[in-house]
Order: C-alpha cells, then sequence, then structure tokens
C-alpha cells in the first residue's frame, strides 16, 4: 500500500507523524511526506521520504507584517484566531461562525492550500496513493486524494477546534432560510475541487475519519469518526548526555519555552532572564533547555540550581522530572502526559488555552493565562505542583489515558482495513 501524509511546514508538525508514518513503513507500506519546499528539511531529518511540492506559504510573513495579529491572539477581540474554540455553544453565534469563515478562507485556507495545491493533484496522479493522511489545515490533501481516488483522512496537531467550528456551523446554517445559506468555506473548497474534477462533500473538510492523539478529556463530542493513537515522542537525533543518565538528588524541574514562535517571529512571549532567576528560588534542579545563542546570551544571572542546556530528548528527560514549564506547545503538552509529569503551562496560541484549562481541571497542572505576571506566576505555580503531591496522581491519571489508547501500529492495521474495505 502507498501512503501519502500531507504535512504543514513546521519542525514540531512532522514530529507529531512521524510515529505512524513509521510504523506504515514497519508494517511494509510505502510512505511519502508532501508539502511547501520549506518542510523537506524536516521530513528527511525524520528519515522519512520527503516530496516538496509547489511554493512555500507566507503565513508567518502575514503576522510579521501585522503584529498586532499575535498580539490579538492573547486577547479575545478577534473571530480569526480560534480564540473562543473551546467557548459554550451559545458563544458560536451564527454571526461569529460566519466572520470566522469569511476571515479565515481568504487568510489561512488560502495562504496554506493555494501555493501546494495543483502540484500535490499532479503528485497523487502520478504517485497513485492508496491512502492519504492530511493535518487539518492542509485541506489540499483531500482534494488531491480525491482526484486521485485515495481514501484520506485527517490529522489533528491540537483540540478539533476546526472540526468542532464546522459542525456547529452547519447546524445553524440548517437554520437559515434556503435562499440565505452562506457558506465561505463550502464555497472555497468546491471551487479548488471543481478544477479536478470533484464534487464537494463535507469529508474534504472534515475527512472520511480524524487521527486523533489526545485523550478523551481533551476532546469534542463530534459526529466526526475518530481514530484514537497513542502519542508517541519522537524528538529525532539526539544524545542523552551524561548528567540524565544518574538519578537526579532532588526534584528536576524542565523548563522550555518552545521554538517555533521564536524562529518565525524573532521574539520570545516571555521574559526569559527573569523567568531563570525566579526559579532560584525553588529547592529543586532547573533544567532550562533554551535553543540558540541568543536567548541563553540574554541571561546574565544563572542561579547555582539551574542547569543551561541546549537541546535534550523530552522522552529521556520529561520522565526523570517532577514539573515541566512550558507555552503548551502540542509535542511537549502530549510528551508529559505520555510521562506522567504535572505541567505548568503558560499558554500562547491557538488551542494552548484550552488544553492548559482541561489540564488543570485535570489536577495535572496550572495554566498560569497570559495576562497574568507569568514570571512570579510561573515560580509560584512550580512551588505548588511540586508541594502538592494530587498534582502528580492527576498527572498519573493521564498517562494512564495516554497509555491505554491504541499504538501507532494498531492505528496501521485498523487504516489497512479501512483501505480494504474501500476498495473491495
Amino acid at each position: 500500500m502507498r501512503v501519502l501524509f500531507v504535512t504543514y511546514p513546521e519542525n514540531s508538525n512532522v514530529k507529531l507523524i512521524t510515529p505512524l508514518a513509521w510504523a506504515f513503513i514497519a508494517a511494509g507500506h510505502e510512505v511519502q511526506v508532501a508539502g511547501h519546499p520549506e518542510s523537506a528539511e524536516f521530513v528527511r531529518a525524520a528519515g522519512l521520504t520527503a516530496v516538496p511540492v509547489g511554493r512555500d506559504h507566507v503565513l508567518w510573513d502575514y503576522y510579521n507584517r501585522r503584529p498586532h495579529l499575535m498580539e490579538a491572539r492573547q486577547r479575545s477581540d478577534g473571530p480569526q484566531l480560534y480564540l473562543k474554540g473551546d467557548a459554550p455553544d451559545e458563544e458560536l453565534t451564527w454571526d461569529y461562525l460566519k466572520g470566522h469563515y469569511d476571515s479565515m478562507v481568504g487568510f489561512e485556507f488560502r495562504l496554506i492550500n493555494d501555493p501546494i495545491l495543483h502540484r500535490l493533484v499532479e503528485h497523487c496522479e502520478r504517485w497513485r496513493p492508496d491512502l492519504v493522511l492530511w493535518e487539518s489545515s492542509s485541506i489540499a490533501g483531500a482534494i488531491a486524494a480525491e482526484a486521485c481516488g485515495a481514501a484520506h483522512g485527517r490529522l489533528t496537531w491540537a483540540m478539533d477546534f476546526k472540526g468542532r467550528f464546522r459542525r456547529r456551523y452547519l447546524e445553524l446554517l440548517a437554520h437559515k432560510p434556503a435562499e440565505d445559506r452562506p457558506d465561505a468555506l463550502g464555497a472555497w473548497v468546491a471551487q479548488r475541487a471543481a478544477r479536478f474534477g470533484v464534487d464537494f462533500h463535507e469529508d474534504l473538510v472534515t475527512g472520511s475519519f480524524t487521527v486523533d492523539q489526545l485523550p478523551e478529556h481533551f476532546r469534542y463530542d463530534l459526529d466526526i469518526e475518530r481514530v484514537p493513537m497513542r502519542f508517541v515522542p519522537f524528538n529525532g537525533a539526539a544524545d542523552v548526555p551524561e548528567w540524565l543518565r544518574h538519578p537526579p538528588e532532588r526534584p528536576r524541574v524542565c523548563v522550555t519555552l518552545g521554538a517555533s514562535v521564536r524562529e518565525r517571529l524573532g521574539v520570545d512571549l516571555v521574559d526569559v532572564p527573569g523567568l531563570v532567576e525566579a526559579l532560584g528560588d525553588i529547592d529543586a534542579e532547573i533544567v532550562a533547555t533554551f535553543h540558540g545563542d541568543e536567548r541563553r546570551g540574554a541571561i546574565t544571572r544563572v542561579p547555582d540550581n539551574v542547569r543551561l542546556v541546549d537541546f535534550v530528548p523530552f522522552s529521556s528527560l520529561l520522565p526523570t522530572c517532577s514539573a515541566v514549564v512550558h507555552h503548551g506547545g502540542m509535542g511537549t503538552f502530549c510528551t508529559a502526559m505520555a510521562a506522567g509529569v504535572p505541567q505548568v503551562v503558560h499558554p500562547e496560541i491557538y488551542d494552548t488555552l484550552a488544553r492548559a484549562a482541561r489540564l488543570e481541571a485535570a489536577g495535572a497542572g496550572v495554566s498560569v493565562e497570559p495576562q497574568e505576571e507569568l514570571v512570579n506566576g510561573v515560580r509560584d505555580a512550580v512551588r505548588r505542583v511540586l508541594e502538592d503531591p494530587a498534582y502528580a496522581k492527576g498527572a498519573d491519571q493521564l498517562r494512564r489515558d495516554v497509555t491505554e489508547m491504541p499504538a501507532p501500529s494498531e492505528v496501521v492495521r485498523e487504516l489497512e482495513r479501512r483501505v480494504r474495505e474501500r476498495v473491495g
């Protein structure tokens, strides 16, 4: 069987699909990973076969030219930013969702998909994959799959805001008069699909099924067919340093701020030197993982209990920790859940606020909201999770929830079955 993954061009996104891609390879299938040209370096680094198509998107350039949009992500004044993704249904009104789609079709969906759509369809028509798995922003993958007759499904890398918004919008749309049913997203997808002889249907938006790596606590009850998959940490090529091969002599706390926002926008959303200095007051070993010399160079005073490192594989580090402080990125968040480590999250963008809130509700960590005084808030939250054993208990329950989900190898067998049934 030939399997094509269609990915968004970020290292973190590629790492989330790598365990499933390798599970397909281990089962004897051919696997390729297609995406914008800049995605190829991340795919190759994961040991996978890259298929660069089209041209790179300009989404981050769009943000760089409009810094107020990134600032708005920290507030509640923009329907285009999914900030109401976890809000009650009554807040997802017709006007809100219509405004959301009117904005996002010309922004996220167009900027991500238009640069690759034509070349991706050409590749699928030549290579003839049996199955296409596309990440939730890359609707081009669904259109290409339908154009070449392949089975296809979505891969989520966050809480399923996109699926929830779509289902809620269709529910509200059904109550509008027949002559007044605007659907900006449906019309946009239908127009693109028609270029390749594909008729519009909802699978082009939400997939025939959705592979979801988050446990039940972070999912929505939607009429979307889920294929749950256990999160398996993948950190890429790395060495385990000598100090990490020995048990810590006192509680260990990992501090990481991620790389994507910093690399794309050149800014940190937290005072790095202030945070490091504040954690010097805590009776614990602080392992601060900062990528690049600029962040580390800004730290003029390193407390005695702080170890500054450039990169350490989290799959090896987090199981030795009593807590982890981070920005809410999906990889770190899920690796901490898989390791059963309490989390202190200072959420930044997209679904990180919602995941942090649900983590806190599960008793597995603390959310330090952006509007709070972050440095002192993080320090106080770390003290809480180290001193209160209830957080370790909550984190261990989430670990068990993750462990009970099907492994990537089991998901491969399930997807093989779906392709066979579709063909047969």
